[in-house]
């Protein structure tokens, strides 16, 4: 019985259903047998791959046109078809901006691995936008932000990126290497108090105290690791040293892309609606009839 058939049975056993669901994933993902799939494709086929109109293409291909594609949908106010471009561009901007996502001549989405830490998302403009537009999320989206996003964004991060653009994205907390995460706390100190910020003035970007804490102080704001932390988080992630990178790595909460996505065939450059080409096109045009015009 070949695929057709079984797709048209009433009552298809469960045996059929996967082999049905795997040659949908086959036709919509690079893979070319069972062993080949992993939790990630599952995952992301879950989520987006096994619907008949998946938004995060159309998510995709409205951060990738042009601000007249926008316009042109904000302002037919009364279309049944509104998706809203003009209104989602801006949120989906900030957020690739954000995550260094460009948009690429090409009509190319490239997602590339990166880590970002709290106070990193507190000083985007995707959070300010997110707080700003809070109860149209839902209408937008079909996602609500977390009721304590304004303390605690990188869990609807990691929601908006995966549901909203499809790409795989986790929140990281504590290393589960314990070992090694002490280990990197120890350098870390060591590298503060030999850098004396604790008592260097305020002025030069220390702490400014009379003397150095003598506890460690393993909970936040407590003793010398407390404070340690106070002063990684108010530098950016290019300005750390390597001890402190590392410890920042290791024990801090930070949000991450992963470095391997969904091989999903839609969202490969070529099939993504080539939005900007009109556009182009008409720009040609009238850079033609305007050196005519010159000429005549």
């Amino acid at each position: 019985m070949n695929i057709g058939e079984l797709k048209n049975l009433a009552e298809p056993t469960l045996e059929q259903v996967a082999i049905i669901i795997l040659d949908d994933i086959k036709q919509k993902y690079h893979i070319s047998s069972a062993k080949e799939l992993d939790e990630l494709t599952l995952n992301h086929y879950k989520k987006h791959g096994r619907k008949n109109f998946d938004t995060s293409i159309e998510n995709r291909e409205i951060f990738l046109s042009p601000d007249e594609v926008r316009l042109e949908d904000y302002r037919n106010g009364s279309n049944a078809n509104k998706q809203y471009k003009f209104e989602k561009g801006q949120h989906l901007d900030a957020c690739c901006e954000l995550l260094d996502i460009k948009k690429e001549p090409n009509n190319g989405f490239d997602v590339n691995f990166i880590q970002l830490w709290e106070n990193e998302v507190k000083d985007s403009n995707w959070y300010m936008l997110i707080i700003r537009n809070w109860s149209i999320m839902k209408r937008l989206y079909g996602i609500t932000p977390n009721k304590d996003f304004a303390e605690n964004p990188l869990p609807f991060l990691k929601t908006f990126c995966d549901e909203v653009f499809g790409i795989s994205c986790l929140v990281r907390a504590d290393t589960s290497d314990i070992k090694a995460r002490d280990e990197a706390r120890d350098k870390l100190i060591k590298e503060h108090k030999k850098n004396d910020i604790y008592r260097k003035p305020k002025t030069q970007g220390g702490f400014g105290l009379d003397r150095t804490p003598t506890a460690n102080g393993h909970n936040k704001g407590a003793g010398k690791l407390g404070l340690s932390t106070t002063f990684i988080q108010r530098k950016k992630h290019g300005e750390l040293t390597p001890v402190e990178r590392r410890y920042k790595q290791l024990a801090m909460k930070h949000f991450e892309i992963t470095r391997q996505q969904p091989k999903y065939i839609p969202y490969l450059s070529q099939n993504l609606p080539k939005t900007t080409d009109k556009y182009i096109s008409s720009a040609n045009l009238e850079k033609n009839e305007s050196l005519e015009d010159k000429n005549t």
